[in-house]
């Protein structure tokens, strides 16, 4: 008997205790101990084969028996990957409640091969339908069952990469970063699923651009570009593009930006992938609208809010704070003013800390350069506010500065406060090991 037939038929015997309600020990006696019998229906090479026999007859089965048994156990396993196939397809065109009925009537112990897996898509369905407790619960079962298995699926890596967006839900982005960590010690070089590998990355940068690490976030990109090919995932292989082309221009590579969103553009209008048309347009349109051509910005957002029905409300925020860029660029403050007010609130009702910020941000400059400090400092403040909670050293000091800026030549006292503030954050960054004047890195 081979080591696969070992494998196989420590199934069958497992298949058939489970059925008949029988545990390890009563099958166990002086000649198998209730050890053999798990090594052996967990596939243990070293098993002697006459151990199989001797159970297999006990349990009442005859060895011509096994091959019928095995047929059906492989039926049942196609039945099921064709079940996991529906589920996945009904998450994809957003039938969330009908995928996850189908799940929760999939009875599996946590050895079956597809445990984890069902776990694993247990919490997409559940995060997709923000309900980040439940997704939680059941992407740390899926972690804990595919960690006891020697396979190459990388649904452990997989269940740390939803993990990430868990965190990244409540704005968590130092944790959303070590979950990505943990998934990429996870993931298994030569194992299934490739593109959970760039995914892995390309979800790492995103934290790391929202910290406003901009530098850490495009050594990720310019890392992964040279396999850049080998990405088979539509979503994955535009993310790409759109982070390539977004921190290029923020490091204001104006020219690099562009074409690497104009041809991200173009793979996304071949793909009906209105995301991204939304995300790229939106990059182009900010580009543009910093190099002062504002009649092809206003184009390109006006592309993007197109795509409102195809885009998540965070996508949204940062269109709206673009268009407000832009018309206090042309001097249009009135409209400035509508679509900043439309990004705030967009950023309050998606709990979207990092644009919520920004829009924040926005919102006190226009005020402050129309002479309405007191307005200004209300949004700075709140921006200050935001910036602790999450511990982002950057946006903090850069509240504090617009702070002080407010109370300059106005109320020295207060003014100095902020002053002494920006003193303290400037030193928390130093202890972090950050070179002063790092903190720059984000140029709106």
């Amino acid at each position: 008997m081979a080591t696969l037939g070992i494998n196989e038929m420590g199934s069958v015997i497992r298949k058939v205790r489970k059925e008949r309600g029988l545990r390890l020990e009563d099958l166990a006696d002086d000649n198998i101990s209730p050890a053999t019998i798990s090594n052996l229906e967990r596939g243990v090479p070293t098993v002697n084969p006459k151990k199989a026999i001797y159970l297999l007859n006990k349990l009442g089965i005859d060895v011509d028996q096994v091959p019928e048994l095995l047929m059906e156990e492989k039926k049942r396993l196609k039945d099921m990957e064709f079940l996991i196939q529906l589920v996945q397809l009904k998450m994809e065109i957003g039938q969330l409640d009908e995928a996850l009925s189908m799940l929760e009537q999939i009875d599996v112990e946590d050895k079956d091969p597809y445990s984890a897996v069902i776990h694993y898509l247990k919490g997409m369905c559940f995060r997709r339908k923000q309900k980040i407790e439940k997704a939680e619960r059941s992407l740390y079962k899926g972690i804990q069952v595919a960690s006891t298995k020697a396979d190459k699926s990388n649904i452990e890596a997989a269940c740390f990469a939803e993990l990430s967006l868990c965190t990244y839900a409540y704005n968590d982005m130092e944790r959303a970063i070590s979950f990505t960590d943990s998934g990429i010690d996870a993931f298994v070089s030569d194992g299934d699923h490739q593109y959970i590998w760039f995914a892995l990355h390309a979800n790492k940068a995103i934290y790391l651009e929202r910290l406003g690490r901009v530098a850490e976030s495009m050594k990720i990109v310019e890392d992964i570009w040279p396999s850049f090919d080998k990405i088979d995932n539509i979503n994955v292989f535009l993310t790409f593009y759109w982070l390539r082309s977004e921190l290029l221009g923020r490091l204001q590579l104006y020219e690099d930006s562009l074409r690497y969103a104009i041809e991200g553009l173009d793979i996304a209008r071949r793909n009906q992938h209105f995301s991204s048309i939304a995300t790229l347009s939106t990059v182009s349109g900010s580009v543009y609208a910093k190099i002062k051509d504002f009649e092809k910005a206003k184009h390109y957002f006006d592309v993007a809010l197109s795509c409102k029905d195809h885009i998540t409300g965070r996508q949204l925020t940062t269109i709206y704070i673009q268009l407000s860029r832009l018309y206090k660029e042309q001097g249009k403050v009135e409209d400035a003013l509508a679509n900043a007010e439309k990004a705030v609130q967009n950023g309050d009702k998606h709990n979207d800390a990092p644009r919520l910020m920004e829009a924040l941000f926005v919102m006190g400059d226009l005020h402050f350069d129309n002479k309405k400090k007191n307005e200004a400092i209300g949004f700075y403040e709140r921006a200050w506010d935001i910036a602790r909670n999450f511990s982002n050293k950057e946006k903090e000091y850069k509240a504090l500065f617009s702070l002080a800026k407010c109370w300059h030549n106005v109320d020295e006292k207060e003014f100095h406060k902020y002053m002494y503030n920006m003193y303290q954050v400037q030193e928390q960054i130093n202890r972090l090991g950050k070179e002063e004047g790092d903190f720059f890195d984000e140029t709106e």
